[in-house]
């Protein structure tokens, strides 16, 4: 990876990026808006709590989703 040329360019960029998502995640939290992510890869995501944190959101894992299990977690989150 570390020599592949490109891999410090991306690697900038995804840092950029990421810093970006967190700021946008704390003008949410800051406006009070109600935010909810939800993580559906196979594995955990700690970008995705660190981001949620940001946010002041609802964090849930979710593998393996269906329309149904979205559906279940959806209706529970709005009844909160």
């Amino acid at each position: 990876e570390a020599l592949d040329p490109n891999y410090h360019s991306e690697l900038a960029q995804t840092m950029l990026a990421e810093a970006q998502a967190l700021q946008l995640a704390q003008a949410i939290r800051l406006a009070g808006t109600p935010a909810l992510v939800i993580n559906t890869a196979q594995r955990p995501q700690p970008s995705l709590l660190h981001l949620a944190n940001g946010m002041g959101a609802h964090y849930i894992d979710l593998p393996r989703a269906t329309a149904a299990r979205l559906a279940n977690v959806l209706g529970a989150a709005l009844e909160t």
